[in-house]
């Protein structure tokens, strides 16, 4: 086949475009050196995690541009005092195994079962078990048949038989083990509403085992006194130890999402002095500010900075950094510490948010989620229905 030869301008503008490429290629080789000589030594994990998340809030808020809020004009009772806060989750919790005396001598139905301490049992002879009340209830029913059960034990789901055994001494049928369908904790007010309606923690409970998010069915929220701190240094979070006053009843627990815990509380008095108007998430700047919290027999306000303000197109739980420059609060819990979380956060007479983490290798460091995001949820949350199982402590079945 006969081919056409090249021309002497068709070789030298091939030849040109060969040039380019390798000039782009030494440019880029060049540029990428020059990068990697500039770079800054590797720094600890815990910084290097901080800046990478910081760095990524940057480029991401620079992608936005965060419209204008809308001014929210009521007023709210800024908190800042400790709280105890009991959950009533769906599911029985096992936190213990115990033998049943009976007229055949001694049996273990749920250690039989294979069932073990930390267990969820979450429903019963195919009836869902909310609480340990309703599993008592179901068990009375069986006449000591043969029970189908269903159980949570970490993020997997298991289903066993279990027969329960009669007690030789109350004349019930057990099952062998102990439960309860509460869990308690101390954590900070953020700010109650006129019509009682409460925000507090800034950030969810969340299952120790599993990290997720705790699901209520309501619970109630008590009167605390902190009586000491464990201090918070690098690489060790602190903590709060606080005594929760069972006898002195504030509200309701209605929900606990990824913006703290909401309820409504039996009384929504306060002084006059605790009025904030809520800063919209855009108020919120770089500077001086501070924070409202109870480590010890009276609430105080105390010097804080905030770092960092992140422009959010959405709500996050991570609004803002935050650094404590109080020495008093240094010098007694070492920064922010664990029960603190929820303290309110004001800057310019307005509460701008409330503080969420510490960051583990720097305790005088942290984050805080807009206030705004809190007020929203609050808005939301009230309007559901309250369902109230009923409460209990710890049960032998």
């Amino acid at each position: 086949m006969y081919e056409k030869p090249q021309t002497n301008f068709e070789v030298f503008f091939m030849n040109k475009k060969i040039v380019m490429v390798f000039v782009a290629v030494l440019l880029f080789a060049a540029c990428f050196c020059l990068v990697l000589a500039g770079s800054e030594a590797p720094e600890p994990a815990a910084a290097r995690y901080e800046a990478s998340t910081d760095d990524i809030s940057e480029k991401v808020s620079s992608l936005f541009v965060a419209p204008k809020r809308k001014k929210i004009e009521e007023k709210v009772y800024a908190g800042g005092y400790p709280v105890g806060l009991s959950f009533e989750g769906e599911g029985a919790f096992i936190i213990g195994l115990s033998d049943v005396i009976t007229e055949d001598g001694v049996k273990t139905p749920a250690l039989s079962a294979g069932l073990q301490i930390g267990d969820k049992i979450i429903e019963l002879d195919g009836v869902m078990i909310p609480n340990t009340t309703r599993m008592m209830e179901v068990l009375g029913a069986s006449d000591g048949r043969e029970l189908s059960l269903k159980y949570i034990r970490g993020t997997k789901f298991f289903e066993t038989k279990i027969t329960p055994a009669l007690d030789i001494g109350t004349k019930t049928y057990k099952l062998g083990l102990w439960s309860k369908d509460s869990s308690s904790g101390v954590g900070t007010m953020t700010f109650v509403r006129a019509n009682g309606a409460f925000a507090s923690l800034g950030h969810p409970v969340t299952d120790s085992k599993t990290g997720r998010i705790v699901t209520v069915t309501g619970g109630t929220v008590y009167g605390c006194e902190i009586i000491g701190v464990d201090r918070g240094i690098k690489g060790t979070a602190g903590s709060l130890k606080g005594n929760i006053l069972t006898d002195k009843k504030l509200g309701e627990i209605y929900e606990n999402n990824k913006f703290g815990v909401y309820g409504k509380l039996d009384s929504a008095a306060g002084d006059k002095s605790d009025l904030y108007q809520i800063a919209s998430a855009d108020e919120v700047h770089p500077g001086k500010a501070t924070i409202l919290s109870t480590i010890g027999t009276e609430r105080k306000e105390y010097k804080i900075e905030i770092v960092k303000a992140y422009r959010q197109s959405a709500m996050d739980d991570r609004s803002m950094v935050i650094k404590v420059d109080d020495k008093e609060l240094i010098d007694a819990t070492g920064g922010i510490v664990q029960g603190m979380s929820g303290s309110p956060i004001i800057q310019d007479g307005k509460l701008v948010g409330a503080v969420t983490h510490v960051f583990v290798n720097d305790p005088t460091r942290g984050y805080g989620v807009y206030a705004e995001w809190m007020f929203e949820n609050t808005d939301k949350i009230i309007q559901k229905k309250f369902i109230n199982y009923g409460r209990c402590s710890y049960f032998f079945i």
